[in-house]
């Protein structure tokens, strides 16, 4: 019989043991007969990852001295995964569990035509099992940047395997052929769009993005920003605000860099006024700062935001 693909699960973990010691009992439970697990520790506090190795010593833990983000994270998972001779790399947050033929799905759907370069789940809510958390998006230069379908969608919808734009970043599978091609991330993102500026760049060279309803996940949602329930965390404001116009100066035609500005220039103050009256204006003024820094190109200020 020929041999299953190879695949390299990465796995980031920025102190979320707990999360990640979920994620991996799940893929324990993985009914696919070739993969590899990698954790990648990205500049936790020492120490906190010990109890993952304890719990899975079957598993690959590289230790990152700094917090790199999803981007450069990720990216050494991606030269792991071509040092082994992976055919794919899956990335999977560490605040996700999946279903059993999780991997089985993805690879189905991928090794279906040599173009494909990157296959997406169906994400579902992990405490709402059965809805919805996000399927697969689309760049449409609003204020936001993308539009993404499928929240608090019963699990039913959203049935049929598509190209798109871009798949949800927190369960994503690579082609390492097309990883060759396209290239690494782009670490300038840290995190927030780096997937959909990867997506974009694959389809630019002539590759598919494709959604795979069949191969279903469950995610926390924004575990290392705050989770889920902060969505007006400054760190995560700051980030999407700012990639946003990273993204946009990397690839908007003029048309789509003036309905992105227009966009801006309105939404902005608007949502500022509503964040003053319901109290989240601490949050949304580091959306400013964030636009801002996409703009000017400045560093992130990552010890202000809590990310190292």
């Amino acid at each position: 019989m020929k041999e299953s693909p190879k695949v390299l699960v990465i796995i980031l973990n920025w102190n979320g043991t707990d999360d990640t010691l979920r994620c991996l009992d799940s893929f324990r439970k993985v009914e696919y007969d070739n993969f590899d697990i990698l954790v990648i520790d990205n500049g936790s506090i020492p120490g906190s990852a010990d109890p993952i190795t304890d719990s899975f010593p079957e598993i690959t833990l590289i230790r990152n001295e700094q917090n790199l983000g999803y981007s450069g994270g990720n990216n050494v998972g991606l030269r792991h995964a071509r040092n082994i001779s992976a055919a794919y790399a899956l990335l999977a947050n560490n605040d996700t569990t999946v279903d059993p033929q999780f991997i089985q799905e993805l690879v189905n759907v991928a090794e279906s035509d040599p173009r494909i370069a990157a296959v997406g789940p169906k994400v579902m809510q992990l405490d709402a099992p059965d809805r919805i958390w996000a399927v697969y998006g689309a760049v449409n230069f609003c204020q936001q940047l993308v539009k993404v379908w499928g929240y608090n969608k019963p699990v039913t919808e959203f049935s049929a395997q598509k190209d798109v734009d871009f798949v949800v970043g927190c369960g994503t599978m690579l082609s390492m052929k097309a990883a060759t091609d396209v290239g690494e991330f782009d670490e300038q993102f840290f995190a927030y769009h780096d997937e959909v500026d990867w997506c974009k760049r694959a389809r630019d060279k002539g590759y598919r993005v494709v959604y795979a309803p069949k191969a279903l996940m469950w995610h926390k949602g924004c575990a290392s920003t705050g989770g889920f329930e902060s969505y007006y965390n400054p760190a995560l404001r700051y980030l999407v605000a700012r990639n946003s116009v990273l993204y946009a100066k990397k690839h908007a035609r003029p048309h789509e860099w003036l309905k992105f500005i227009v966009s801006l220039v309105v939404s902005l103050p608007v949502g500022l006024l509503r964040k003053a009256v319901t109290g989240n204006i601490r949050g949304y003024a580091f959306r400013f700062r964030g636009v801002r820094a996409g703009f000017t190109s400045c560093e992130i200020p990552f010890e202000e935001l809590g990310l190292r």
